[in-house]
């Protein structure tokens, strides 16, 4: 067993904090560390792999609602490591074989080791951390050690995973380094919740973790000396059922007052995963930065006051109160954690610096403003006291003076440093928005338009630019905003369309291509964002002309708003129908005699009616056959199906091409 190595010999900002979600089942009573009350019910909780390929449903149900300590936790084990048991106030005992031990000579040696979930405590696994080209690309902005030939020489198949015992190491012991006990946030998620139909991860609940964490070695025979890591880490948690410091999420209690209202929108009181953010609310455990966390205790504070006007017993005003106050201190910490500048290390990382990470965690700005500080590193006039990370700056000191002597780009530079990007956002901002300088310098919600149809690891969120536009005021701002970049207010049209651009997408996304003046202004206002929301229908009305210069589309007439990507759509369609419609097909088929040899005889005692649908079909089917476009209406039943089918069926159609989109399995079936 080894406690994460944290000791420093270069001595970062010892105020660094790391944050984390990890993946959890759906259960249908609590994570004390019980089998389900109708385990064959728990569907959702197979959307997690390793629960579904090695449920024992049978036993489940003989057991059900007994302690995983009764029935034995090796029974169970893959429940417990995918954070089943994360309540439980006693230590389970798990039974860990390494998954190479048979078939690989390298892995042999490792015994079955005996492994101990300590209680209260979630068990992390950094998966897309150990995937081997996630780690190789990763070492290039984390000072962590990890050698992918050697990781390459340990298995004679190909594989996906670290296997190299110290390549492990580096990258647990690098993962973890950023725990900050009592400081560190723990988000708990679900893929799939079932009363909650919505494809965002579901937040259970949040917490602190309160240790460091330590990795455990498997056991060996000593026939060699190659080591290997259990992956599962015991990450002790402040969450507690009537606790004062994180809670979970009354999902249980909120599930049964839905039923009960069936129009309660469930949304509501739900927490998501932070938009824009998906990808640090997977991969079974992962790092949250400061803004995702910003956001999801936003949604929370938010959700908690929904959650008191239900009157619920558990979940009642009292407990509510006692988590607000919780969210307020969590919030108060996170900003003072993330700063002016927490983008430092993403955007050096994409200037080209090796390590970006590690050396944004050296750059203090108290005494000096961030351009002036990083000149004197790059110089070398500072150095860092880690030899990798002042050689990386050193290669990159001809550059940054080159960067210097341009006035646009530095600011752009000083300005992603203060969002608080991704390596992906800052690669895609800096490499293919550079051009864009000067005007994003202008209106840095530019960064949201002009990346919102890129990949979703590219497209930048308001809320990102909102908490650099708008700092809290509980940090310490040495360097505000000057103009043009500053924000007016929170009300800055800047800022206002680029929330019309982000509800209108939320809507499409639903279906809606348009929504009036008072549903966007709705919609805004229900955003989870720290800087006010509440606008009025005539604040629309005053912009006008400043949301056309945007990607909209502003019907004043009618009084609505659509992007003009789908205005554009509509008007190709409008087009081509409009020229189609100019000129007609010949008609050469005798649809009258096709349809008398498909249905046969008259219907007997029904000839009459009978005759007169098979001139209704033969007519319809001329109009489709000679029309450069048609639509065929008619009530359930009356034959449409059946009609178009006959149509498909005609050699002469079929030669130039049938596309057939049904929405029922019954249509499907019928026009094959």
């Amino acid at each position: 067993m080894f406690q994460i190595d944290k000791e420093n010999k270069d001595n970062p900002q010892t105020n660094y904090v790391q944050h984390f979600s990890t993946r959890i089942p759906w259960k249908d009573n609590d994570y004390s560390g019980r089998i389900d009350n109708n385990p064959r019910y728990n569907v959702a909780a197979q959307v997690i792999p390793n629960i579904a390929s090695s449920r024992d449903l049978e036993f489940e149900e003989t057991n059900k609602s007994k302690s995983y300590e009764q029935v034995g936790p090796v029974k169970m084990q893959n429940w417990i490591t995918e954070n089943a048991a994360f309540m439980s106030d006693t230590k389970l005992e798990l039974k860990m074989n390494h998954p190479y031990k048979k078939g690989n000579a390298k892995f042999k040696h490792f015994k079955e080791t005996t492994f101990k979930m300590d209680p209260y405590s979630f068990l992390l696994r950094p998966f897309s951390w150990t995937l081997k080209d996630n780690a190789n690309e990763k070492q290039k902005y984390y000072n962590f050690y990890f050698d992918l030939e050697k990781t390459e020489q340990m298995l004679n198949w190909s594989s996906a995973w670290v296997s190299h015992g110290e390549s492990q190491k580096g990258i647990f012991d690098y993962f973890f380094s950023g725990i900050s006990p009592h400081n560190s946030l723990i988000f708990p998620y679900y893929k799939q919740v079932p009363f909650i139909d919505d494809n965002r991860h579901v937040i259970a609940g949040i917490g602190n973790i309160v240790l460091n964490v330590e990795l455990h070695e498997y056991e060996s025979d000593g026939s060699s000396d190659e080591k290997n890591y259990i992956w599962e880490t015991n990450a002790a948690h402040s969450i507690r059922v009537d606790g004062q410091d994180g809670f979970l999420m009354p999902y249980h209690e909120i599930s049964e007052y839905a039923k009960k209202h069936p129009d309660f929108d469930v949304s509501s009181v739900t927490l998501f995963e932070a938009a824009g953010f998906r990808s640090e609310f997977s991969y079974a455990a992962e790092w949250v930065s400061y803004d995702a966390a910003i956001d999801v205790l936003n949604q929370a504070k938010n959700a908690l006051k929904n959650i008191a006007k239900l009157k619920l017993k558990e979940a009642n005003n009292e407990w509510v109160n006692v988590q607000l106050e919780y969210i307020d201190n969590q919030l108060k910490s996170v900003w003072n954690q993330r700063g002016i500048f927490p983008g430092l290390g993403s955007i050096l990382s994409a200037f080209g610096v090796r390590y970006g990470f590690d050396v944004a965690k050296h750059v203090d700005t108290s005494e000096n403003d961030l351009i002036s500080e990083l000149k004197l590193y790059f110089s070398g006039d500072k150095e860092t006291g880690n030899e990798k990370l002042d050689d990386s700056l050193a290669e990159k000191e001809d550059e940054f003076s080159g960067l210097l002597r341009n006035e646009n780009k530095t600011q752009y530079f000083e300005l992603l440093s203060r969002l608080n990007l991704s390596v992906e956002q800052a690669n895609y901002a800096w490499c293919n928005l550079k051009n864009y300088a000067a005007k994003v310098i202008e209106n840095p919600y530019l960064l949201f338009e002009l990346t919102r149809r890129e990949k979703d690891e590219h497209q930048v969120t308001i809320s990102q630019i909102d908490n650099a536009m708008f700092v809290n005021p509980l940090v310490e701002n040495k360097y505000p905003l000057n103009k043009p970049t500053k924000m007016r207010t929170e009300g800055d049209k800047r800022r206002f369309r680029a929330m019309v651009i982000f509800v209108l997408v939320q809507a499409a996304n639903q279906g809606h291509t348009l929504l009036s003046y008072d549903q966007i202004v709705e919609e805004i206002n229900k955003l989870p964002l720290d800087q006010k929301t509440d606008f009025q229908t005539e604040k629309i009305e005053g912009v006008l002309e400043f949301l056309q210069e945007g990607e909209l589309y502003v019907n004043v007439e009618n009084t609505y708003i659509k992007l003009e990507e789908y205005q554009n759509y509509k008007q190709l369609v409008v087009d081509i129908v409009n020229s189609r419609l100019e000129n007609s097909l010949s008609s050469e088929q005798n649809w009258r005699k096709i349809i008398d040899e498909q249905f046969g005889e008259l219907q007997e005692n029904n000839e009459e009616n009978d005759q007169l649908a098979r001139d209704e079909k033969a007519t319809a089917l001329k109009i489709l056959e000679s029309s450069k476009i048609s639509v065929l209406l008619g009530r359930a039943g009356t034959g449409k199906t059946s009609a178009l089918g006959i149509l498909a069926s005609s050699k002469e159609i079929k030669a130039g091409g049938v596309l057939a989109l049904t929405p029922t399995g019954a249509s499907w079936n019928a026009e094959k």
